[in-house]
């Protein structure tokens, strides 16, 4: 069982809300825009501003993890009530405790996450872009040893975008393109395709890859996917995707193996890395 004192205290919100913050916070909103009570009250004292941007950021943990689904919506609903419904600041700082401790949970939830469509792959995060309209987007965190890489996904005007920033910051975009789908290439987005980051070694030298990998679910035009392999140590990538696919597409990752089962007659695409490229080893 999670002990709720001991989760917030050691993350700090307890101390800063029962004994202050000596430094300014900014709320996670346009304070000038605040028209509630507790709008205003959040903009006023330092310590629930605080309270409220590391509020936001388990708040989009917890989005991103269960896609943003019916009953997450529901909850969310229900609890910003219950802030709109404080009077006093004692109550505002007692809300902000129990909803950092709902949505923390939430969001290492497995039970509550989204059913993942890549498997095999580790501290894999995934989301959908429909369930995104601020463009936040999808953030992981490579971790290898003594390396920590933090690589990401956002819709940038006409596609999704990928990046990766290092230990000191350093930005670099990476040349992949994710969207509607076909044999050999992507093209732009779709509202309905899901999204998900990983990391696994396909190689075999001791260090992961990461898995960059998107699938579509189209009744017009097929149900499709697509996995981009970038390695680390050189920057180097392939991509692998196809489509005409029958259900949802599940992407299964193994050894040196990338397989995804068309569900038709025992049929399906598979790539295997060798020689220092993926090859095509499926049966289709």
């Amino acid at each position: 069982m999670i002990d709720k004192g001991r989760l917030l205290g050691s993350l700090g919100l307890i101390p800063l809300l029962l004994l202050g913050v000596s430094a300014a916070w900014g709320a996670s909103f346009d304070c000038s825009k605040a028209q509630s009570y507790a709008e205003k009250q959040i903009c006023a004292v330092p310590e629930l501003s605080y309270a409220d941007d590391q509020l936001s950021q388990v708040y989009d943990a917890a989005r991103r993890w269960t896609g943003n689904s019916d009953a997450f919506r529901a909850f969310v609903k229900q609890n910003w009530q219950k802030r709109e419904a404080c009077k006093d600041t004692p109550c505002l700082k007692a809300w902000y405790v129990d909803s950092f401790y709902h949505y923390n949970r939430i969001a290492n939830d497995k039970s509550m996450g989204m059913k993942p469509f890549v498997t095999g792959i580790s501290s894999g995060i995934m989301f959908r872009l429909k369930d995104d309209p601020y463009n936040s987007g999808l953030k992981f965190l490579y971790r290898h040893q003594d390396r920590t890489l933090e690589f990401g996904l956002f819709f940038d005007q006409m596609d999704i975008a990928a990046y990766c920033r290092d230990e000191k910051e350093q930005y670099t975009r990476l040349g992949f393109i994710f969207g509607d789908i076909t044999h050999d290439e992507t093209g732009f987005p779709h509202t309905l395709s899901e999204y998900a980051i990983g990391q696994h070694d396909f190689d075999g030298d001791g260090v992961d890859e990461v898995v960059f990998a998107v699938r579509t679910t189209d009744e017009k035009n097929g149900n499709a996917f697509a996995v981009y392999v970038y390695r680390v140590r050189d920057g180097k990538h392939w991509l692998v995707c196809n489509e005409n696919v029958l259900g949802n597409p599940r992407i299964e990752v193994k050894a040196d193996k990338i397989r995804v089962n068309r569900n038709l007659h025992g049929l399906y695409y598979e790539w295997t890395f060798k020689d220092g490229t993926f090859k095509d080893t499926g049966s289709y």
